[in-house]
């Protein structure tokens, strides 16, 4: 089964997912090792390029995208999943067994500073040829099985769960694998690499979170927050303030009864 999402709106640039699966659905059959998959994968990925140029007028107005695609195929008595992307989108695997979310395409974007540049588009970009722009071109691969769960997102999505986007710092961020020891994320002692990976592991966490709830409320691996925390207190004081008064209900009732006794 292939997946596949785009993330640029212009119109020659919109069939490009279109193209890229039709591409994989008719050579499906040749799936057949991991190092068919890829070259399948980069076949697609042309195909999709080639599309956009397809009847343009003027390839220079022809437009950008990113783009995210994968298939899925039978690997090793279960399921493999690999992907070939160029750009910032995103593809998460949610391990049904471990409960826990993995960033497939973590590397993607590892050594981009500037938060508008994607890392990579297809479309005319590059001289006066117009090639693509293939600086973060690579493919990923993960092996998955039955129950879990694969997800596709543009940076339209996957920003929201940016920390630093949320204007969490990076030394108060609430897991410990994804702490670093500066309060700005515009630090340069720390490695640009490192600190996206810090990113990578804190959606993987919030996400991983997310899943559960929906599908394993028992396993939520976040802390509770200080509101939620003070809110229990509070839940608890006014139980036992309940209880004392009880109790004390219930000594008068005893005394009361004792005087009726004497009398």
């Amino acid at each position: 089964r292939q997946m596949c999402i785009r993330d640029r709106v212009s119109t020659q640039s919109t069939g490009a997912n279109r193209h890229f699966s039709d591409f994989l659905l008719k050579h499906s059959n040749e799936a057949t090792s991991l190092a068919n998959v890829g070259l399948l994968l980069l076949g697609a990925l042309r195909k999709a390029q080639l599309s956009i140029y397809k009847d343009a007028p003027d390839p220079m107005d022809t437009g950008t995208t990113t783009l995210l695609g994968g298939l899925l195929f039978p690997y090793a008595e279960s399921w493999g999943f690999m992907t070939v992307g160029v750009g910032d989108c995103k593809a998460f695997h949610w391990d049904c067994k471990k409960n826990q979310v993995f960033d497939i395409t973590a590397a993607a974007r590892l050594h981009v500073v500037d938060p508008t540049d994607p890392g990579g588009r297809l479309g005319y970009f590059l001289g006066a040829s117009g090639e693509p722009d293939l600086r973060n071109l690579a493919l990923n691969f993960q092996q998955v099985s039955v129950g879990d769960i694969l997800i596709l997102c543009s940076d339209g999505v996957h920003d929201n769960l940016d920390p630093e986007s949320l204007g969490i710092p990076p030394n108060q961020i609430p897991f410990p694998e994804a702490q670093l020891p500066i309060d700005d994320w515009h630090n340069q002692t720390i490695p640009l690499d490192a600190k996206n990976m810090a990113k990578s592991r804190y959606m993987c966490r919030v996400l991983t979170d997310i899943m559960n709830d929906l599908f394993n409320p028992t396993t939520t691996t976040t802390a509770p927050s200080s509101s939620s925390s003070s809110s229990s207190t509070k839940q608890k004081d006014g139980e036992k303030k309940e209880e004392k008064e009880k109790e004390k209900e219930k000594e008068k009732e005893k005394e009361k009864e004792k005087e009726k006794e004497k009398d």
